[in-house]
């Protein structure tokens, strides 16, 4: 996923009253991780690392602000240090229909969807 599409999924989640809800970014095993720190990576990629134990949870506002100082382009994916594992923020096929990937999950928290490459 790229910025953009990052950025145009958390300003619908706002415009529907979400600002202020934490992002969880969930994993197909059900595992979710929030976001500590946001930085470009070695490779000129947008990481938005998982440490649970920094405590320093990204709201959906807070994230979209961090995210403004990217360029849209740029290919931004989840990080969770206390695995060591990077994962990839899921998208829809085509290019032009990324709105709605977000979701409110059972427990009233703001969601993302999220995978790891089992290769």
């Amino acid at each position: 996923m790229n910025v953009d599409q990052l950025k145009a999924n958390l300003v619908q989640a706002i415009c529907e009253g979400y600002a202020d809800y934490c992002v969880n970014f969930c994993d197909q095993d059900g595992d979710s991780v929030t976001i500590d720190s946001v930085y470009l990576d070695d490779d000129g990629d947008v990481c938005l690392e998982s440490n649970e134990e920094d405590n320093n949870d990204f709201s959906a506002q807070e994230l979209l602000d961090e995210l403004d100082r990217y360029s849209d382009k740029r290919y931004v994916y989840v990080y969770n240090e206390d695995i060591d594992t990077s994962f990839d923020i899921d998208e829809e096929d085509d290019d032009n229909d990324y709105d709605n990937l977000w979701y409110i999950g059972d427990d009233g928290s703001l969601y993302i969807d999220m995978s790891y490459d089992d290769n």
